[in-house]
């Protein structure tokens, strides 16, 4: 890693085993990396908002869980796996509203998740 740091894949991966350990902290800093790497990786953004909810970093994975709705998919070679990945974005953060009693807010969002 410290060889070819650039390297988005490889530091979203790592996330996801390090996830997977439990090694929570170290998983985060996989996942931002591999955002600082390719700002347009969603898998990360949702990923990193997924496990900064799961850990009661709730202000944290809004922001994260937002930008991810809002990346640009145009020119990406999978647009279908990218709108997936955009779609449960925004059912995580309508979650993530419900639980903190924003109720309306959720809907909000779920209704941008219909379209």
């Amino acid at each position: 890693l410290h060889y070819r740091p650039n390297m988005a894949e490889v530091h979203y991966n790592l996330g996801i085993l390090l996830q997977r350990k439990e090694r929570f902290e170290e998983s985060i800093q996989s996942y931002q990396l591999a955002i600082q790497c390719r700002p347009s990786l969603a898998l990360a953004h949702l990923n990193l908002g997924q496990l900064l909810a799961s850990r009661g970093r709730c202000e944290e994975a809004e922001s994260v869980l937002r930008r991810c709705a809002q990346l640009d998919g145009t020119g990406l070679k999978d647009r279908r796996t990218h709108e997936n990945t955009r779609v449960t974005a925004l059912l995580h953060l309508g979650r993530l509203h419900a639980d903190r009693g924003k109720y309306q807010e959720a809907v909000t969002v779920y209704k941008e998740a219909i379209g």
